[in-house]
């Protein structure tokens, strides 16, 4: 049984604190790129998700372009791509493309229990 996660905000995500990010804990990650504009269009979608779901989800923002290692680790190929994590490392599920709200909501609440 993984601890409650009292983070309510999105951290910042490198290829040199990933594993210790999202050890013990499920983990959203909303891989993306400043250049990219439907992951401007996501980040305020996914900044609400955080802002509203506590508990047993940890929320981070991994750059593409600046962390290649995790991009390539998970074989991010088109981004916006928000990927979740279990506990032990291992990708849950991941969503690809500027969704909205609801379906952001959907999407958690499938990948991991008790998000909702």
């Amino acid at each position: 049984m993984t601890e409650p996660v009292n983070e309510t905000a999105v951290a910042t995500v490198t290829d040199a604190d990933f594993e210790t990010f999202t050890n013990g804990a499920f983990s959203a990650i909303d891989f993306h790129a400043e250049w990219c504009g439907p992951c401007h269009q996501l980040a305020p979608v996914f900044d609400a998700s955080a802002a509203t779901r506590s508990g047993r989800l940890r929320f981070g923002r991994c750059d593409v372009d600046d962390n290649p290692n995790v991009a390539a680790r998970f074989n991010i190929m088109s981004i916006p791509t928000i990927v979740v994590i279990d506990p032990s490392g291992r990708e849950v599920d991941r969503l690809v493309g500027a969704v909205g709200q609801r379906r952001l909501e959907a999407f958690l609440d499938a990948s991991v229990p008790g998000a909702a």
